[in-house]
């Protein structure tokens, strides 16, 4: 039964890149649609279920590059599927990654003269992420979320600050956004990043 798992991830998968902090490794996966089981707190069109080879790490917050559909997913679960008493399959819960975000620090810079200026320099350009827009039943299902919060963002759980400056690109649009929070602990590996519209100046 082991056996047969994991011969039609070899002969049946697609080739995909992993990769997230300080981790990258190349390997083949079976994707396919997740179960209504599993799909709660997103719409199900953006939830897809992975089978990996049990010796592959797949860290919790990784992102997935799909070599045959050039589809990237954010993964924010694991659990190892056993089988006769061993790892048959590692199998992972991941959103579809529909935008991108660039992550900018304000920094302090002075001129030859001394005068002080204050310009964005990039933390994180172009990451991949999933980005839902709250409505009244996403508040349903998850009841924490910040009654300011028009957008919730899933993505590997990189270093952030709410000081930071957020663009979400989505296609030809940008929409710069206002971070309400940065929640590390709702998905291991990942950070769920919930945020506004921004309406401030930007400069």
């Amino acid at each position: 039964m082991i056996d047969d798992k994991r011969d039609i991830i070899i002969s049946e998968g697609v080739s995909v890149e992993v990769y997230g902090v300080d981790y990258a490794v190349s390997t083949i996966a079976i994707i396919g649609r997740a179960s209504t089981s599993t799909a709660t707190l997103i719409a199900l069109e953006s939830h897809r279920r992975a089978n990996f080879l049990p010796e592959v790490p797949m860290p919790c917050g990784s992102t997935v590059y799909n070599n045959v559909t050039n589809e990237r997913y954010v993964i924010i679960s694991t659990f190892e599927e056993v089988l006769e008493g061993e790892k048959a399959t590692t199998v992972c819960i991941m959103y579809l990654c529909n935008a991108s975000l660039t992550v900018s620090a304000i920094v302090e810079d002075a001129d030859e003269d001394g005068n002080i200026d204050y310009k964005p320099v990039d933390k994180y350009k172009d990451v991949p992420v999933h980005i839902a827009q709250v409505n009244a039943d996403l508040r349903q299902m998850d009841p924490g979320l910040s009654p300011d919060a028009e957008y919730v963002i899933y993505m590997t759980g990189y270093d952030l600050d709410i000081l930071d400056k957020f663009v979400v690109k989505k296609g030809s649009r940008e929409l710069p956004l206002k971070v309400l929070s940065c929640d590390y602990f709702v998905f291991d590996g990942a950070v769920q990043i919930q945020a506004a519209t921004e309406t401030r100046r930007q400069e």
